[in-house]
């Protein structure tokens, strides 16, 4: 019998060979990928800096690592189909998430309630509340809110607080009845601005004595937008009255006034040196 050793294609070594340089040459590799020096090299200075990051500061590694499963959202149309009668359709949303999965919210308008000032440490604070329904979860949820995430109430929770908040409101009320009447507002007219003061003297500054008579403001038509300051006589505690243009320009005294009527008049020929050059043109096409 006769041992018969089976023969190879003459080019296997070159084909091994040009595997082994793949794997130890990345320039080979690089190419083969279609990889330009470019991408690499911005790829590499990619992941040296993530390293660093994942060394030297956990927290923020841990912050983005989050923050990239986060899913991708774009709202839903109005009219798109599924939307609950409660919906603010401007808030409902798709969420496209990196597993290749996507889910549906719904969200109503939010109903609220403003904190006074002080009782959480900051300002603006609201007690609020919203309807949503999210496949993720499945349902219609009440999302009760004061600052943070808030709690998903179902429809018994949601009665539940309810049902307190009307205790709370009817105690609220017993207490408010028993405080002394509200001090009648101050209806004595103020004298600043030889009577055309049209400020709210009820502000707390009035009796500080740092308030500010102003009188009506003399503004340019809407049509011509913003970039025009509104005019107003004004007249702090102790003062004498100025007028003024907004906070880029200087309040003004009566030679101040007597130079910007100058400004305008020469704004005024200016434009209409622009008027004549319009009539002059009209037919005319570029």
């Amino acid at each position: 019998m006769r041992n018969t050793v089976p023969t190879f294609p003459a080019f296997l070594g070159d084909v091994l060979a040009s595997a082994d340089a793949a794997v130890t040459n990345p320039d080979v590799a690089r190419t083969r990928a279609c990889v330009t020096v470019a991408q690499a090299e911005e790829s590499a200075e990619r992941e040296a800096a993530r390293g660093f990051v994942d060394r030297h500061f956990p927290t923020v590694a841990a912050f983005l690592a989050a923050d990239a499963e986060r899913p991708q959202s774009h709202d839903l149309e109005p009219e798109a189909a599924g939307h609950f009668p409660w919906c603010s359709k401007d808030e409902c949303a798709e969420r496209h998430y990196r597993n290749g999965e996507t889910l549906t919210e719904h969200v109503s308008k939010t109903v609220s309630m403003r904190l006074p000032d002080g009782l959480t440490g900051s300002s603006q604070q609201r007690l609020s509340a919203e309807l949503y329904a999210s496949e993720e979860f499945g349902g219609v949820s009440l999302g009760l809110n004061l600052g943070g995430e808030g709690v998903p109430l179902n429809t018994a929770g949601t009665a539940r607080v309810i049902e307190d908040l009307a205790a709370f409101l009817e105690g609220l009320r017993a207490l408010h009845a028993q405080m002394p009447p509200a001090a009648a507002p101050q209806t004595s007219a103020c004298s600043g601005l030889a009577g055309g003061c049209v400020a709210d003297h009820s502000d707390p500054l009035f009796a500080q004595g740092e308030g500010r008579c102003h009188g009506p403001e003399v503004r340019m038509p809407e049509r011509y937008g913003d970039d025009f300051p509104a005019a107003q006589l004004v007249q702090w505690i102790g003062d004498a009255p100025i007028v003024n243009l907004g906070q880029d320009t200087p309040e003004l005294d009566v030679a101040g006034v007597d130079q910007l009527l100058e400004d305008l008049r020469c704004y005024q020929i200016l434009i209409a040196a622009l008027r004549t050059s319009l009539v002059q043109l009209q037919g005319d096409a570029r």
